[in-house]
């Protein structure tokens, strides 16, 4: 697989919702990964031939950073880090929408050891032969067997 590099500004984070206050975790590194039918030179051009035959994302739980050191460390261990060090995912497929650029993709999310499918609704935008993709998935930490955390005894809850 070639590697996609991540271009100025680019992010990846996680976030969600307590009893107290939204939360928001960036990775400060990941990596991507790109399969292609061939060599790729135009990148926009290979989404919308369908010659992109697959696409890997793993993040270190380890850099997914909130500016809060006691968050961080909890954060690490509700998603398993010592025995499950890394979010994957992998592209199974994708379908170029009828608007635009847009894209339906399908793949599979690993967290905390645990493997489920995901379908991720995927505003692409041209930037010359390069590709700004900007979206967004709603997930369960349950479905993935990550029972929210609770703190301060239980008056702190985590939202799932």
């Amino acid at each position: 697989m070639d590697g996609l590099a991540l271009a100025p500004g680019g992010r990846l984070w996680i976030e969600g919702d307590s009893t107290l206050h939204r939360w928001r975790a960036e990775a400060k590194r990941f990596e991507t990964r790109l399969q292609a039918s061939g060599p790729v030179v135009d990148l926009v051009a290979a989404v919308r031939s369908g010659g992109v035959r697959g696409v890997e994302v793993d993040v270190p739980v380890a850099a997914l950073v909130s500016g809060d050191a006691d968050l961080d460390e909890k954060l690490r261990d509700t998603l398993k880090a010592a025995r499950h060090p890394v979010i994957a995912f992998r592209l199974d497929s994708y379908e170029v929408l009828p608007t635009a650029l847009d894209l339906r993709a399908r793949g599979t999310l690993a967290v905390a050891g645990a493997t489920g499918p995901v379908t991720l609704e995927i505003r692409a935008a041209p930037e010359g032969p390069d590709l700004r993709l900007t979206g967004t998935c709603a997930l369960s930490m349950r479905s993935f067997g990550v029972t929210p955390p609770k703190l301060m005894l239980g008056v702190l809850r985590v939202a799932d």
